[in-house]
């Protein structure tokens, strides 16, 4: 068979798993975002291509490291602020929509399915729009926090920076000596973006709300993710011991590439175009399908 026929064929046999048995919970990774100009963490390899992010207790810990989040980040934003749903996105919403998927569990922080419409969102790391205090736990907006960096800082860094998948751009060291962080306007503790830093602890209520949607779903679609993130891989180990199907859609190598049901190894955003046409969905008879 050939890889053409091989990919439709599997197209064709999630299409029918999500007729037969509808309102399967998803769960995605930075690989849904990359169409829209936010880069994943790890190459199709599954490695490292970055440096790897910001640590909790190295943020927490240190203000030489808040202070080199923070500088990254001011630089970072603007272009990461920008982003916009693609493909992938949209057809999870219309998919969704129609009943077909059920919740939606994202380790992203970009807030890209609620943009494209999605509901029933779980943000399983939390969101980069919105920045906390350590102290209080008072919350407000990223763009407004945006604002009183940039009263402080210079945000002449000179050429071009290219955006880093946490939404931050590498920074000279010799310009932080000068650079000050705001302080909560409540108690003057420290802020950090509400999100799970590599090597953090989710929040308890969001990691059981997940846990729950996997229960109660009647299967497991992982979209654009390896899976290296042990809360993500935690979901499909769930998923797997309840004896629910396991599919991914994710270009390159995962974590969970010998327990799945179904593989599809291939661009998230057409296979799911792929899979509303031949659901017949309305909502997705503007996007030209390829498969046959």
């Amino acid at each position: 068979m050939k890889s053409d026929d091989r990919l439709v064929s599997k197209i064709k046999k999630l299409a029918t798993m999500l007729s037969e048995d509808p309102g399967y919970c998803v769960l995605t990774g930075a690989g849904c975002s990359t169409a829209s100009g936010l880069p994943a963490y790890r190459n199709v390899n599954g490695l490292w291509q970055h440096d790897k992010p910001m640590d909790h207790q190295e943020f927490v810990g240190s203000e030489i490291k808040r202070k080199i989040y923070w500088s990254r980040s001011q630089r970072g934003w603007p272009n990461f602020h920008k982003a916009r749903p693609n493909q992938t996105h949209e057809m999870l919403t219309a998919l969704q929509r129609s009943g077909h998927l059920g919740q939606i569990i994202t380790q992203n922080v970009d807030r890209l399915h609620q943009a494209a419409g999605s509901k029933a969102v779980i943000e399983l790391h939390g969101r980069l729009d919105q920045v906390i205090c350590l102290n209080c736990t008072n919350t407000v907006s990223r763009q407004e926090f945006q604002q009183r960096l940039e009263s402080l800082n210079s945000s002449n860094y000179g050429s071009e920076c290219v955006i880093r998948p946490d939404g931050d751009v590498d920074i000279c060291a010799d310009l932080l000596s000068d650079f000050s962080i705001p302080r909560c306007e409540c108690c003057d503790g420290d802020l950090k973006p509400d999100v799970v830093f590599f090597g953090g602890v989710l929040n308890p209520r969001t990691a059981a709300h997940a846990l729950s949607a996997v229960n109660h779903a009647p299967g497991l679609l992982v979209v654009g993710s390896s899976l290296m993130v042990y809360s993500g891989f935690a979901l499909v180990k769930r998923a797997i011991e309840l004896g629910k199907p396991v599919v991914i859609i994710n270009k390159g190598t995962t974590r969970a590439d010998d327990l799945h049901t179904l593989k599809i190894d291939h661009e998230s955003g057409q296979v799911l175009a792929d899979v509303g046409s031949a659901l017949s969905i309305p909502e997705l008879r503007n996007y030209k399908a390829s498969l046959k």
